[in-house]
């Protein structure tokens, strides 16, 4: 399946950095949410860097709120991984 493949986050993440349309960007972040975790070991330690640097960056730019939401649930998401629980 695509979706459980290190080329589907690369090109979810691609579509919510630069697709024209709220529409496209907002659901790559709803399936991103779904497959970061998963996938996450499998990147490269410098893809690692540079997507959390995409993600804050597409958070601070991004104009629409509901799209801004799901980018910080992405974050979260990845954040529930990254940050050790106590």
């Amino acid at each position: 399946m695509f979706f459980k493949t290190v080329r589907a986050l690369e090109l979810l993440l691609v579509l919510m950095a630069t697709h024209d349309s709220q529409i496209i960007r907002q659901f790559s972040t709803v399936y991103l949410r779904k497959i970061i975790t998963t996938l996450w070991v499998s990147l490269p330690t410098d893809d690692q860097i540079k997507t959390k640097n995409l993600l804050i960056e597409r958070f601070i730019a991004e104009p629409i709120p509901v799209v801004k939401k799901n980018i910080a649930d992405v974050i979260g998401q990845l954040g529930k991984l990254l940050i050790p629980q106590q």
